[in-house]
Formats: C-alpha cells, sequence, structure tokens
C-alpha cells in the first residue's frame, strides 16, 4: 500500500480548515459585491431624474477587444433648477446590438431620461430602475469561489484519483 494518504483519509477537521478560508472568501466577495453595487445603484436613484436630448451617437470598434464595439453618445441634458450642459454615455457590446439600440432609443433628437449627480455637473447615467444586477454577480463569483473550498472539503483532487 502507498505511503501516501488519500484524500478519503484526511482527517475532516484538517480538510475543514483548508477550506474555511475559501468558505469565508466566498462570503466577503458576496458581501462586497453585492451590497457595494446595490448601494452604488441606491446612490444613483437618488440623482433627480432630468430630460436630455440626444445630439450624436457613433460607433467605433473597440481596439482593446476583438469584435467588440463602442457606442457615445453626446447629450444636451436639461436639469430642473439648473443650466443645461453637455454629457457623454457609453455602452460597449456587438456592433449589431449597439446599432439596433441607436435605432430604437439614441437616434439624434430622441428624449431620453438620465439619473444626473448634482454634485458634479456633467457625469449622467441612465435610469437603473430596479435592478438585482449586483447580486447575480455576487452569487456567480461566491459559488466559484465557495466551490474551490466545497472540493477542498470534499477531500477530491487530480492527484487523489490518479492513484
Amino acid at each position: 500500500m502507498s505511503e501516501q494518504r488519500s484524500a478519503t483519509q484526511i482527517p475532516f477537521s484538517i480538510r475543514m480548515r483548508k477550506a474555511l478560508p475559501w468558505f469565508v472568501a466566498a462570503s466577503l466577495a458576496f458581501y462586497f459585491i453585492g451590497f457595494g453595487g446595490s448601494g452604488y445603484l441606491d446612490t444613483v436613484r437618488s440623482w433627480p431624474l432630468d430630460s436630455a436630448q440626444v445630439k450624436s451617437a457613433s460607433i467605433q470598434l473597440n481596439p482593446h477587444m476583438a469584435d467588440e464595439y463602442t457606442l457615445s453618445i453626446r447629450l444636451h441634458v436639461q436639469p430642473q433648477g439648473r443650466a443645461p450642459f453637455e454629457a457623454s454615455l457609453y455602452q460597449v457590446g456587438p456592433k449589431g446590438a449597439l446599432e439596433r439600440r441607436v435605432r430604437e432609443r439614441y437616434s439624434p433628437g430622441a428624449l431620453i431620461r438620465v439619473r444626473s449627480n448634482p454634485d458634479e455637473p456633467g457625469q449622467v447615467v441612465l435610469d437603473p430602475g430596479f435592478t438585482s444586477g449586483p447580486f447575480v454577480v455576487a452569487f456567480i463569483v461566491a459559488l466559484l469561489v465557495g466551490g474551490s473550498g466545497f472540493k477542498i472539503l470534499n477531500g477530491r483532487s487530480d492527484e487523489s484519483r490518479n492513484q
């Protein structure tokens, strides 16, 4: 019999000590990504909702990514109780999807609703509405990181299967 101990012979307490940091990392990732992202969205939702007119929209190939394009939208924002200003929005994606967005939503002259930062004029974002995006991303990251912990806790590795 081999002198190496197989993974199933390693005591649970030792496996748990090795897996515990992965579970802690998964929990922290979920907390910071999920609640940090939702906190940012709550802040954005507190900004005033303003009307903006699309001045121009252009699509360029993103030089850093293959087959990915950037949509640049120039806006004339008319905030309530403040002076009008110019702003830009950017979106990234496949060319066909961006062309469809320009046709359907961002053609020159179209009116859209944006949230503008009252502390930093010129910073605008599209109204995010309700979204669970940060928690979905947080769940996926936590699942991947936590899965490593479960693999360690289960005691399986490629080396033990090859013996």
